[in-house]
């Protein structure tokens, strides 16, 4: 069972590389970018250090969140622990479509780690909520940006306005167990009885039971946040600086090449923009799509060759840097080996 665990997350992991990879190959040999090695070694080192910081500061507030919500509810849990769990739910979201692998992930750790289900998801349910909350806050606000045009000039407005539903569905359905159980509960129990008998789409039918139990045990874990003001509201700043640190890592990288045209507002809220209208993409990582969407859109800013540059370093320090230090930890964990 534990060798064919290890083989999934390695063949997710080489579809993601590979997607990925074979984008910015393709990308890299339409552009003729000869200098792309000289792009890099041209490149301000201090701007990439902050780029770097800022993105453990965006892991790090995943860490504070999940340690303040353990605390809250009386349960002892070491800071370092919730920094693993921070760092291993953003793998697995890179490595399943629609990032839908990280909080199921973290819930494995944490009850390896001895932490009781109830517990685990009385802190990961209301974080999640909170993020997606987070999530369409900044969404919305950064449509007043300055360069919004050049997002939306393309073909991304139709994926905003489905990144936007998809946050309004992320935090209704935990919100409608809570004020309406029984109500979801059937509904869910009359779609699954429509599937139960449907060749491929049958492996998701449960028992009606089981969705009442995981209906009232989401109910409970909101009630946990809502009943808490103070907490909500703190986990709130907390999701929103989270975002805030992962979009500047794009700023930085864009002054690491020598640009200044535009401050850290305006480039923020244009990656906050152009991630957020990719975020339901169902490949890993939005492998191959990303790629392809940020060089379409950052040759709007820089000229194509930097846009290659830029588009790679950012997927460097968000993605394959985190990937690296995700393995090395699973590694000590004992849950993979080569």
């Amino acid at each position: 069972m534990k060798k064919q665990k290890d083989h999934k997350i390695w063949i997710k992991l080489l579809i993601l590389l590979v997607l990925s990879f074979g984008m910015i190959f393709i990308i890299y040999k339409k552009t003729d970018s000869k200098n792309l090695k000289q792009e890099f070694l041209s490149m301000n080192k201090i701007y990439i250090l902050y780029a770097m910081i800022f993105f453990i500061l965006y892991r790090l507030m995943e860490a504070i969140s999940l340690h303040k919500l353990f605390r809250d509810m009386g349960e002892s849990v070491k800071f370092r622990h919730c920094a693993n769990y921070a760092i291993l739910g953003y793998f697995f979201s890179q490595i399943t479509p629609t990032s839908g692998g990280g909080q199921p992930a973290q819930l494995y750790f944490m009850l390896r780690d001895g932490i009781k289900a109830d517990k685990a998801l009385s802190a990961l349910v209301p974080f999640n909520i909170m993020f997606h909350v987070a999530l369409l806050f900044v969404g919305v606000v950064s449509l007043f940006g300055e360069l919004r045009s050049l997002v939306f000039n393309g073909r991304l407005l139709p994926l905003y306005i489905l990144g936007i539903l998809g946050q309004f569905v992320m935090i209704g359905f935990p919100l409608l167990a809570f004020k309406k159980s029984e109500l979801l509960s059937r509904g869910i129990n009359f779609i699954l009885s429509k599937i139960k008998n449907v060749k491929f789409l049958n492996r998701f039918y449960k028992e009606p039971e089981y969705i009442r139990e995981h209906v009232e045990g989401i109910k409970k874990n909101v009630g946990a946040v809502v009943k808490n003001k103070r907490t909500f509201a703190t986990i709130f700043v907390f999701q929103v600086l989270m975002l805030f640190f992962y979009y500047s890592v794009a700023y930085f990288t864009y002054r690491a090449m020598g640009f200044s045209d535009y401050g850290l507002i305006s480039i923020v809220m244009f990656q906050c923009l152009l991630i957020f209208s990719t975020e339901y993409i169902p490949t890993p990582g939005n492998a191959g799509v990303a790629e392809i969407t940020m060089f379409g859109i950052y040759q709007k800013l820089v000229p194509k060759e930097k846009a290659v540059t830029w588009m790679m370093t950012n997927r460097l320090l968000m993605l394959y840097i985190a990937i690296a230090i995700t393995l090395i930890i699973l590694y000590r964990r004992s849950l993979v080996r080569s």
